[in-house]
């Protein structure tokens, strides 16, 4: 049973039937007794992509896993205004940074305070 390591995503791979696949799918699929479908991941707990016992190898849909990899901004944040915890908008993670329009405008009252104080000091000699 010959195994090699794929270029792409360092995980063992393993001749079956003449294919190639990833060893950490086959060895789930032996362990659950069927094959998975198509949106189900195999997730290393651990993170070691080489680590292929079971205990450290768990089934994902693939949103959860693609959250738990890719996900670059949080779901929830504190409130920059009043520091309230907060769910953000799923297409606008990155930016959102208040709870409400209300603290929304509270922050960008206080942002033009703020110019507005820089521009009077520099004014003055």
């Amino acid at each position: 049973m010959p195994k090699t390591l794929s270029p792409h995503t360092r995980t063992r791979l393993l001749f079956r039937d003449g294919k190639k696949v990833r060893a950490h799918r086959w060895i789930m699929e032996q362990h659950i007794g069927r094959k998975l479908a198509q949106h189900e991941h195999v997730h290393h707990k651990n993170g070691d992509p080489l680590d292929n016992s079971i205990e450290n190898l768990e089934v994902l849909d693939s949103a959860v896993h693609m959250r738990l990899h890719k996900q670059v901004y949080p779901d929830t944040k504190a409130c920059v205004e009043c520091g309230a915890k907060f769910t953000v908008n799923p297409r606008k993670r990155k930016r959102n940074k208040t709870c409400s329009p209300e603290c929304a405008m509270a922050m960008r009252i206080a942002g033009r305070k703020r110019q507005i104080g820089r521009a009077i000091m520099q004014a003055t000699p």
